[in-house]
């Protein structure tokens, strides 16, 4: 119960994935303390893979999966 003050977790996006069925749900942590970070929880069955990334980790993964989509759509088009 004292954990759950200490943090608040606001839902950005849930996401399903068309091949494999694997759903990605992101949120945003804010804990106490001020610190925000946003929570990348991935399901597959009954298994959860749950990773908290900083700002600046959010962007660069963001950023090289933009490139790599950008790519991939100029070669199929």
């Amino acid at each position: 119960m004292e954990r759950e003050r200490q943090m608040q977790l606001s839902p950005l996006t849930n996401l399903t994935v068309p091949w494999g069925g694997q759903q990605f749900e992101l949120q945003q942590v804010d804990f106490g303390s001020g610190a925000r970070l946003m929570r990348l929880r991935i399901r597959e069955g009954r298994r959860f893979t749950v990773i908290d990334l900083d700002a600046a980790t959010v962007r660069d993964l963001a950023r090289t999966m933009a490139d790599w989509a950008d790519a991939e759509l100029r070669a199929s088009g």
